[in-house]
């Protein structure tokens, strides 16, 4: 399967080509039979995303949990279901607080930016604005503090970085790198990886031992009393590394935007404006720009057994045990048998036939805290005038990982 692989790195750079391959090959088949099986109709992706206990998440030599047990790749069980609850309510029980904290990290780093966004200057968001956003929210709203119990700032032998933020940052990076990278992850990032996580999840142990961690979800899981500090550490761990797939989803965001700038400045204008109303319209142009360039355009899962797909209909596919299937949540959102006219940007879709954050037993706990994340993250940025009327930036890689993006500043406002 590594050739499939490299090849769905390749068009994932690709978002527009990639677009238009999918549309072209869903006139034909929905799912395709080609190294491996590429999943690519709606109701058939959400067939698999339904189907969690025959076509499971990864691939069964992967080794790209480096945290330990999370959620995501759990089968159901007593275990899966005990943390899983643990989670929830440890989630929605800072929900009030969520927007606060997302908001005064996202002006915190926007304001520190604010001298770099000049009309013609080039800003690298990623390194500038994207990950000490990520970074600083997980820190607060999970409750893992960038100093240990005594107040000495948390170091790394791995890292070349300074101690504290940009440690925590660091180990969420590496980490990040490895969930979105392919199989396998290019070499000796394998070896840097488990390095980071045997430092990151002694940091998140001894949080969670603290007899008073910080506030934070970490702090509630300790109140809560159902799990023990190694299953804490791993849980938010998970968490926080799902995390950083917010700081890839914003920048595919908003690009897209960038590239219509009809929608650039509609969008910018409901920043400006600042209203939970207009917050709760400007998501609408986030989910609705994500459909054009999500953050993961293919997601593996294999077969436990051998099973079809899409039984009784003309795409029917057996599906061989132990074969890689690649779904396609791109494709999926550009079916035009659930989305009409899916060539079209339209920000007032409705929210459910979005598949950003999966369906099934797996959906993503934490959507509506990226929901809450990008959309503050929009909302302190497009509201900058040399933001809010910028050209597309250009994407950077390394392998799959965007390592930077480059954006000159708008004219600003006339």
């Amino acid at each position: 399967m590594l050739l499939g692989d490299l090849l769905s790195v390749q068009m994932t750079r690709d978002a527009a080509r990639l677009r238009a391959l999918m549309r072209l090959i869903q006139r034909f088949r929905r799912i395709v039979p080609v190294f491996g099986t590429w999943v690519l109709g709606n109701a058939q992706v959400r067939e698999v995303f339904e189907r969690d206990t025959e076509l499971r998440f990864g691939a069964p030599s992967d080794t790209k949990m480096k945290l330990g047990p999370f959620i995501l790749g759990m089968d159901d069980s007593p275990q899966y279901r005990r943390q899983k609850e643990e989670l929830r309510r440890a989630l929605r029980s800072g929900e009030g607080g969520l927007q606060q904290v997302a908001r005064e990290v996202c002006e915190e780093v926007a304001a520190e930016l604010a001298n770099e966004l000049r009309p013609g200057r080039e800003v690298d968001l990623l390194a500038r604005y994207v990950d000490p956003v990520v970074t600083r929210f997980s820190s607060r709203f999970y409750g893992v503090p960038f100093d240990d119990a005594h107040g000495k700032a948390v170091g790394s032998e791995l890292l070349d970085l300074e101690a504290g933020e940009q440690v925590l940052g660091g180990w969420l990076r590496v980490l990040g790198a490895i969930i979105v990278s392919g199989t396998p992850a290019p070499f000796g990032l394998e070896e840097v990886a488990d390095a980071a996580a045997e430092e990151f999840l002694a940091h998140l142990k001894e949080v969670a031992a603290r007899e008073a961690p910080p506030p934070g979800v970490i702090a509630r899981l300790g109140q809560q009393g159902e799990l023990e500090p190694s299953e804490i550490a791993s849980s938010v761990g998970g968490l926080m590394l799902a995390g950083r797939t917010v700081g890839r989803s914003f920048l595919f965001m908003l690009h897209q935007l960038l590239r219509r700038p009809d929608q650039r400045d509609r969008a910018a204008g409901l920043a400006r404006g600042g209203t939970d109303v207009e917050r709760d319209e400007l998501l609408g142009y986030v989910l609705e720009a994500l459909r054009f360039q999500p953050p993961f355009a293919f997601l593996p899962r294999y077969a436990a057994r051998a099973t079809t797909l899409a039984t009784g209909t003309e795409e029917e596919t057996r599906v061989g045990a132990n074969r890689k299937v690649l779904i396609s949540p791109m494709a999926a959102m550009l079916d035009p048998l659930v989305f009409d006219q899916p060539d079209d940007f339209n920000p007032y879709r409705e929210r459910e036939l979005y598949l950003h954050y999966a369906t099934g037993r797996h959906v993503c706990l934490g959507d509506w805290i990226a929901n809450g994340v990008l959309t503050e993250m929009a909302v302190a940025l497009l509201r900058e005038p040399t933001i809010g009327s910028a050209e597309p930036g250009v994407f950077r890689y390394r392998g799959p990982i965007v390592s930077s993006y480059r954006l000159a500043g708008g004219k600003g406002a006339p």
